[in-house]
Parts: C-alpha cells; sequence; structure tokens
C-alpha cells in the first residue's frame, strides 16, 4: 500500500460520507461501474507516482457519475436561496 493511502485510511476512518477504498492499480472502468451502480456521487483519481500537492492539481480527476451531476446541480438549486 502507497504510504500516503495508509495515512488517508486512518484519516478518514470515521469520517461521515466518505468511504476509503483500496488503491485500484488498473484501469478504473470496473470501479466507476461499480460506483454508479450504487448510485454514488463518482471517484477521484490520480496518477500513483505523482506527488501529493495541496490544492487543485491538474494530476487529479473527479469523475463524476450521473447521480454526481444530480448532486451538484441541487447543490446550486440550494446555494441560489
Amino acid at each position: 500500500m502507497l504510504k500516503r493511502k495508509a495515512i488517508l485510511k486512518g484519516a478518514v476512518k470515521d469520517a461521515q460520507g466518505v468511504l476509503y477504498l483500496d488503491h485500484v492499480a488498473e484501469p478504473g472502468e470496473r470501479l466507476f461501474s461499480a460506483v454508479d451502480d450504487l448510485g454514488l456521487e463518482g471517484i477521484v483519481a490520480k496518477p500513483a507516482d505523482s506527488p501529493y500537492r495541496r490544492g487543485r492539481a491538474s494530476g487529479w480527476l473527479k469523475i463524476k457519475t450521473p447521480h454526481g451531476r444530480q448532486v451538484d446541480a441541487e447543490r446550486a438549486k440550494w446555494n441560489e436561496h
């Protein structure tokens, strides 16, 4: 397991609404499909060998399911009020 994944696993262990998944070294199409089937918002991916940097970084990808896009639309409506 990568060192940062071990740190992340400990950090989110008791977090509400956060699901930790072990490292997926193969293409993530099956993982994405499973996330979609469960009605979850999406997945976050990055190259395993890229360093962690604070803030937004171009190496991180937020890949949303149709459920995630719906969640964002609902948040936008809520934030209008």
